[in-house]
């Protein structure tokens, strides 16, 4: 048992200094003995530089500082100086970080509203420019429309050159076209009243002809004068009639009813038609035997004519 005991004494003296250097650290750690050290050596700079540098003995030193040195001042003031820096400090320095962060906060928001001054300046220079760039190619577009217009007007006022050139040219055609149809409607009318009205005409011819045949060859020859194209051509030969009588009764196809060949080829066409509607001829173009009583008609009436 005493072995035992003798063991376990050093065991707990060592746990004993351990305990006492963990406190010692801890406390040391603690602000106001870090600020107390500081202060004493700041406090006591002559005494700490006489130790170091005189070479006296130790003795003499012990005693000189004893008689220059020894105060219980160059303790206490430090010690207060300490006590009240680490009390005071937290607050002063709770104050510095509160009056650094209110100017980093300034500093923000003046750099923000500096940006935005700079982003409202470019916008501001954006819209000047885009807006005299609009402004120019307005101006081109306007000075384009313009003169499209101008262009249209001219173009304008060709068309309505033309168009009144073209009524002038119709009225003229027209009055000219109007006169020849109304000598033309009087010469068929002349016609058309000599054939029916002409007692010579009407009692040699029906002395030959039966009523009936007399009105069909009469129909034949009024059909041949109603073409649209003898009644509304002014190209027309004025001796149609006598044209035609000759063109039926000997056929000689190089009668010239107009001088414009299209119109002449129409009317010789139209004539052949006619005669195909009534079975005068047929359609190798030869005669029938009733073509052959048309042209004893045509000789009839052209005797009396005579």
């Amino acid at each position: 048992m005493n072995k035992k005991e003798d063991q376990e004494i050093p065991n707990t003296i060592k746990e004993l200094l351990k305990d006492f250097s963990l406190n010692t650290k801890e406390r040391l750690r603690l602000p106001i003995f870090q600020y107390y050290i500081i202060t004493l050596i700041l406090y006591n700079w002559d005494f700490l530089l006489y130790l170091l540098i005189d070479s006296n003995q130790i003795l003499k030193k012990i005693l000189f500082i004893k008689e220059n040195f020894y105060s219980s001042e160059r303790v206490l003031i430090p010690l207060f100086i300490a006590i009240v820096y680490s009390l005071f400090f937290p607050i002063i320095q709770f104050y510095i970080v509160k009056i650094q962060k209110g100017l980093n906060k300034q500093r923000i928001n003046w750099n923000y509203e500096t940006q935005i001054e700079n982003a409202n300046h470019r916008k501001s220079i954006q819209n000047i420019l885009t807006g005299i760039k609009e402004k120019e190619d307005f101006e081109k577009q306007l000075e384009f429309e313009k003169n499209r217009n101008v262009n249209l007007q001219n173009e304008i006022q060709i068309l309505r050159d033309e168009i009144i050139q073209l009524q002038k040219n119709y009225n003229d055609s027209s009055t000219e076209s109007n006169n020849y149809k109304q000598e033309y409607y009087s010469l068929l009318s002349n016609f058309r009243f000599y054939l029916k009205h002409n007692n010579d005409i009407n009692s040699k011819i029906k002395e030959t002809f039966v009523e009936e045949q007399y009105f069909k060859y009469f129909n034949i020859l009024i059909e041949i004068f109603n073409y649209v194209e003898i009644s509304n051509n002014i190209d027309v030969s004025e001796n149609f009639n006598e044209k035609l009588y000759k063109y039926l009764l000997y056929g000689n196809k190089e009668f010239i009813f107009s001088n414009n060949n299209l119109i002449n080829e129409r009317i010789i066409a139209h004539i052949s038609n006619i005669l195909m509607k009534y079975n005068l001829i047929n359609n190798n173009d030869n005669s029938t035997n009733e073509y052959n009583n048309l042209l004893i008609f045509l000789k009839e009436l052209n005797n009396i004519e005579q």
